[in-house]
């Protein structure tokens, strides 16, 4: 039928893996898991798994210039780690039907105005040890609106409401807006505004996840609440012509502000009907649990850079991409900061400074590029990680005297406390239309550098790629 495609994709993944949460450091300056290699203390997760998802859909292109798509999915996620009892299996139903409708009217505000709406939903079945047995839901029907106002500006207003629930919890609904203008100052130059509402229902792992790693326990929050929130950002962007080279200059400032922000944190974690004196021991209820840390903002600044042409008669392209960012805990309690490793009101777990580079020359059939990553220095990290507030965090005494991880994390962060620079290179040739070869070297000056406390990130590592379209 003219205008009418209907498809199926499907993908099936089997894993088998060993990871482990926490390093330590052995007497002769070697990294092993936490606990080292024996079945009754080590941290190691041995974990056979299997992701499949099958995904039906079906578009159909309208000849007055109407599109009707409907989008379906089947996922399956099922991960085998008895010695942890850290097994699980999720099943997640998919379903999105959207309208979509471009009028060109005489009517002023039926002209160049573009129509999308539709309704999603989702429904997800969770069994396993690791997080109970639980199924959540998500309805939301949604509207967007754009329209183009003469040639140079372009405006969106959409609005979602969301409907959420958890097993036989209380259904939570709310409405979720969203605005953007889009106007071309001058030729190839762009200004953009937009502001949106921000909503996250808490999960199932946040709210119900229950386990250990190593020397620490995860306990779960089924009275978690919703994190609410907005974002603002304000952007231009500059086209340009340099000789043969060509591309754009992106800036754009953004705030945001969230309410009752969702995070992990340590510290005592009683029953809810229990006091410090009705449990026989106080060491079986610390760990870290998902709680509402109160209002956040975070601001910054994003700069973007992409050209390509020419470059020693070879073809080139690079981009450019550097963040800074400002992540601060708005008016927190004597609890939360008395968990923040630093001084300051930074948020836990950020890079303040980011940026990222990549270039790329090619000939023929040949390409050669390379990637530069920058992190700056994570300001912030769970204090019971360094110990490093031992007159207002009991725990990290405690944390310390019974894994020595505190005093290992320590000496590594003072000792690696310039950020990180990571470099990473990669040639390739297209053996034939449809088959490529190429080899990646990861990490190539074999940095060591750390993402959290007492892990380190991939040494140097080689890839050897073959792909081929069919």
């Amino acid at each position: 039928m003219e205008g009418l495609v209907v498809g199926l994709n499907t993908n099936i993944q089997r894993n088998k893996s060993q990871t482990f949460f926490l390093w330590d450091s052995s007497e002769n300056g070697n990294l092993l898991p936490y606990g080292g290699l024996a079945d009754s203390s080590t941290t190691i997760n041995q974990n056979q798994g299997q992701r499949t998802n099958i995904d039906p859909y079906i578009q159909y292109q309208g000849r007055g210039g109407s599109k009707h798509v409907l989008r379906t999915r089947w996922f399956r996620s099922q991960n085998d780690i008895p010695e942890k009892k850290q097994s699980s299996k999720a099943d997640t139903y998919y379903g999105e039907y959207q309208y979509q409708k471009l009028f060109l009217s005489d009517h002023f505000w039926m002209n160049q105005l573009n129509v999308i709406a539709g309704l999603v939903g989702s429904k997800s079945e969770v069994r396993g040890e690791l997080y109970g047995n639980h199924s959540n839901s998500n309805v939301a029907p949604y509207l967007q609106l754009e329209k183009k106002f003469g040639n140079k500006l372009w405006s969106s207003l959409g609005v979602r409401y969301e409907v959420n629930q958890v097993d036989t919890y209380k259904t939570e609904m709310r409405p979720v807006f969203r605005a953007g203008l889009n106007y071309e100052l001058d030729k190839a130059t762009f200004i953009r505004a937009s502001w949106g509402q921000g909503y996250r229902y808490p999960s199932i792992a946040e709210r119900f996840v229950s386990t250990s790693f190593g020397a620490s326990k995860v306990f779960p929050n089924p009275g978690l609440q919703s994190e609410t929130g907005w974002s603002a950002e304000l952007g231009i962007r500059q086209g340009f012509k340099l000789g043969n080279w060509m591309g754009f200059i992106d800036l754009a400032g953004f705030w945001t502000e969230y309410q009752d922000m969702m995070e992990f944190n340590f510290g005592l974690h009683l029953p809810a009907d229990s006091t410090l004196s009705q449990v026989s021991n106080v060491l079986d209820y610390i760990g870290f649990k998902s709680i509402n840390v109160g209002d956040t903002r975070i601001n910054g600044l994003d700069l973007s850079v992409m050209g390509q042409g020419k470059m020693l008669g070879l073809d080139a392209r690079f981009i450019l991409g550097y963040c800074y960012m400002n992540p601060v805990q708005l008016n927190p309690d004597s609890v939360i900061m008395a968990n923040i490793s630093g001084d300051t009101k930074t948020l836990k777990y950020r890079y303040r400074n980011s940026l990222k580079f990549d270039y790329e020359i090619s000939r023929n059939k040949w390409s050669l590029g390379t990637t530069i990553l920058y992190n700056s220095f994570m300001q912030n990290i769970d204090a019971v990680f360094q110990n490093t507030k031992p007159q207002e965090n009991v725990f990290g005494q405690l944390f310390q005297a019974g894994t020595g991880i505190p005093s290992t994390v320590n000496q590594f962060r003072t000792t690696y406390n310039k950020g990180t620079l990571l470099w990473d290179a990669r040639i390739s040739t297209q053996l034939t239309n449809q088959i490529r070869l190429a080899f990646v070297v990861k990490n190539l000056l074999n940095t060591v550098y750390s993402e959290r406390p007492a892990i380190i990130g991939p040494i140097r590592n080689f890839t050897l790629q073959l792909s081929a379209d069919l």
